[in-house]
């Protein structure tokens, strides 16, 4: 007997509070635009690759595969591979209808003496159930608190309670969309929505099975009998259960660090070491949001300096030799 407070409880209790896997994700920035990305996964040998995250496969990765010598069950799964520039990297990690989204971004600013690299890379919110958006849940502050990862008790609860809202509103969604158009119940969609916080609020008190659905339902619309849908309904349990197995292989730490040219002048890493920037979160940072990392550098451009210089030496050489050419001149007048 399947209970959706249960499906919800296991997904997202276990992604807040276990870690399957150690990702590091490293990015070399390079002053022509071309980058140097590295991917790092640390995990059992058996899970190490059935993940969300879009870990490189293919032959155009340098790939390798070690064994912890301490650790046997535990292994470490290496690919590094060079882009020609951002737009290059982003077909390699975005647009993936079933894994973790990331984009990357960049911007390059000349400025003769100096040259200004901004870089930026998201993780697309992997949350499958969107009903009720979190800034209309959550306060700025506490929206704030949970980007940088500060989640207290309180904040936490809210969350639960976010996602379970919007778990039951998807399921109940989906019994409207089924039922609304039977000519035997006489029911509109908007007659339906009308009773949304009721049929939450039903599943709470009750701990609702699948098997409770048809009397809840019952009992909100009296006079009317659900019973035909039964196999519907448990199909809806089926893919909210396939829905949820996805966003639990996100399950998992993250490193993400950044090296870009010259020196890092802002950034929202919360820890730089010389010119890299580099962020720690968890999965669940980036399930009911986008998770956005950005750095900015400058760097000296040698080679205009150099220019310039050889220009100021030479406008001064010319200034001296004609000063000089004009003296020598009117000496041979005045002669």
């Amino acid at each position: 007997m399947r209970k959706l407070i249960n499906i919800i409880a296991i997904t997202f209790f276990i992604l807040a509070l276990t870690n399957c896997r150690e990702y590091q994700i490293s990015t070399i920035v390079n002053d022509d635009g071309t980058l140097l990305r590295t991917v790092i996964v640390k995990g059992d040998s058996n899970s190490l690759l059935k993940s969300s995250f879009p870990i490189p496969k293919d032959d155009s990765w340098l790939i390798e595969k070690t064994r912890l010598e301490d650790e046997k069950k535990t292994f470490v799964y290496t690919a590094t591979k060079e882009f020609k520039d951002f737009e290059e990297l982003n077909l390699e990690f975005n647009g993936k209808s079933d894994k973790i989204n990331i984009e990357v971004g960049m911007d390059l600013d000349f400025r003769w003496f100096y040259s200004y690299y901004t870089y930026r890379e998201k993780y697309k919110s992997s949350m499958p159930f969107r009903h009720i958006p979190l800034d209309k849940f959550l306060t700025d502050k506490e929206i704030e608190n949970f980007k940088k990862g500060d989640i207290d008790d309180e904040l936490e609860s809210k969350l639960d309670e976010w996602e379970m809202r919007n778990i039951v509103a998807y399921y109940y969604n989906q019994i409207i969309k089924t039922v609304s158009s039977s000519v035997d119940l006489g029911l509109t969609e908007s007659e339906m929505k009308m009773k949304s916080e009721e049929f939450y609020s039903a599943i709470i008190e009750q701990d609702a099975s699948e098997e409770d659905i048809i009397a809840i339902l019952n009992e909100m619309f009296r006079g009317k009998d659900f019973s035909r849908y039964q196999t519907e309904f448990d199909n809806l349990f089926n893919d909210i259960e396939e829905k949820t197995v996805l966003v639990m292989e996100d399950d998992g730490t993250y490193i993400n660090e950044v090296t870009m040219p010259g020196i890092i002048i802002s950034t929202n890493a919360k820890s730089i070491e010389g010119n890299k920037a580099i962020w720690n979160f968890e999965s669940r940072q980036f399930l009911p949001m986008d998770f956005e990392m950005n750095v900015k550098s400058r760097a000296v451009n040698t080679w205009s300096i150099v220019i310039t210089v050889g220009l100021g030496i030479l406008f001064i050489f010319i200034i001296i030799f004609t000063f000089v050419k004009k003296t020598q001149n009117k000496n041979i007048v005045e002669g």
